[in-house]
């Protein structure tokens, strides 16, 4: 028993410095809304003046700083990546099942038909739009992309967390 207590520190300190060494690998960071360009600023404002700002981040993607806005409005929960100037280079926002185009129905249905919906996005980028879920079937997790006509991208099962 005394081992396990004077273990537990040690690897409470590991996980730690595992995700924040993830998190540095990952690029992105937390900044204060007095670190976000004025244009990224005014062309969320123009675009979701209701929107509650939840916060900011900003990353490199493709060799460019890009600016990222966390928001809810309503139900709907939304996170805006612009380009320093204000350009829009994704939108990601959680959406209702029953605002899915009819193929990506359908293909839900086909593909998960006792399948529990835990989270539905529209994500686009650019003039691309896919829709991503999490899906909950037997115990496990998945992550499905389709596209707008319902045909499957991308597909990730995990086993269901424990705790």
């Amino acid at each position: 028993m005394k081992r396990t207590q004077s273990v537990m520190p040690l690897l409470v300190l590991a996980a730690l410095v595992l995700g924040l060494t993830a998190a540095a690998l990952a690029g992105e960071r937390q900044i204060e809304r007095k670190d976000v360009p004025a244009a990224v600023l005014a062309a969320f404002a123009g675009a979701y003046p209701k929107a509650e700002i939840k916060g900011y981040s900003t990353e490199e993607e493709n060799g460019q700083t890009v600016y990222e806005i966390e928001s809810v409005e309503g139900l709907v929960t939304r996170d805006v990546t612009y380009a320093a100037d204000g350009t829009l280079v994704s939108l990601e926002e959680t959406l209702d099942t029953s605002a899915l185009p009819r193929g990506v129905k359908a293909a839900l249905k086909k593909t998960f038909p006792k399948g529990k919906v835990l989270k539905a996005e529209r994500i686009t980028k650019g003039t691309a739009v896919t829709y991503e879920f999490q899906i909950e079937l037997n115990g496990q997790k998945t992550e499905v992309v389709f596209d707008p006509q319902g045909n499957e991208l991308e597909r990730e099962t995990k086993p269901e967390d424990v705790g």
